[in-house]
């Protein structure tokens, strides 16, 4: 996939040698992130002449308006939900920085304009997906179910989560976060394979093969790699905050979440030696 065509650019001329450079730059943070790039489309570039819609301002305003009710039916179910989400953003951007500046170098000149676009797409990406795992594994005040199955209980966000439930009502709860994050990482992965493409000129690259590669190995990453992760840290956190000191219970947080991180990337790295073979 995206490794292969590094190898196919470094064969040409010193000019797409830089851009090679940095597409292994993109493959390494990538490996170091929990996902790929689900911003990647809002950095790519569209055909000379061709109309893009862009959404209404009501549309934005909607998606912002529920957005922030969602934020805060988290915290009114749990006060740390925001820290979480921070402290996850921000352990993923210094990992991802990192990665750029250990490859790139911090040579002015390596960063081209090229490269600090894409560098700027990847962080914003790696912002967005860590949203995404940590937002939609977070319990609220008011996810009740409506037919009344559960009795009333709110719904259940994670596998773990506190509460009178059966473990056939957990075990749908894992399998219903899978399908749903298998359709995202499916999504997010083509997106973000399509991007590299695209901006290295290589659109040919893009054949069916690599579209079905990148479907399955964002779709299996999302729904079995992160969603079992997550759904264990979530579990290890409410045990952490209950029995512990709250500033203990958070530096304990941001050891979990880092170490989390770091074994996503050795199970990315697998997952995509084997779909790739």
């Amino acid at each position: 996939m995206i490794t292969s065509y590094i190898e196919d650019e470094s064969k040409r001329d010193d000019n797409k040698t830089q851009i090679s450079k940095y597409y292994q730059t993109v493959e390494l943070s990538r490996v170091l992130t929990i996902t790929n790039s689900t911003a990647a489309s809002g950095g790519a570039s569209w055909p000379e002449g061709e109309k893009v819609n862009s959404p209404s301002p009501k549309i934005i305003e909607n998606a912002l308006t529920s957005f922030m009710n969602g934020i805060n039916q988290r915290l009114e179910a749990d006060k740390n939900f925001v820290f979480k989400l921070l402290a996850e953003i921000c352990i993923d951007e210094l990992i991802t920085l990192s990665v750029l500046i250990w490859v790139t170098g911090l040579d002015a000149e390596a960063w081209t304009p090229t490269i600090r676009l894409a560098a700027l797409v990847q962080m914003l990406s790696a912002a967005l997906n860590d949203t995404l795992i940590v937002y939609f594994l977070a319990p609220t005040s008011s996810s009740v179910e409506k037919d009344g199955i559960s009795g009333g209980k709110p719904a259940l966000a994670h596998v773990f989560q506190a509460g009178d439930y059966s473990m056939k009502e957990r075990i749908t709860c894992y399998f219903k976060k899978a399908k749903f994050y298998l359709v995202i990482g499916g999504t997010t992965c083509t997106v973000a394979t399509f991007f590299a493409k695209a901006l290295g000129g290589n659109l040919a690259g893009f054949f069916p093969g690599v579209f079905v590669q990148s479907i399955m190995l964002g779709g299996i990453h999302m729904s079995v790699s992160a969603n079992t992760r997550y759904q264990i840290v979530n579990g290890i956190e409410r045990l952490i905050y209950e029995k512990l000191p709250p500033k203990v219970s958070r530096a304990c947080s941001v050891l979990i979440r880092t170490s989390n991180n770091f074994l996503g990337a050795r199970l990315w790295i697998v997952l995509t030696k084997l779909i790739s073979s």
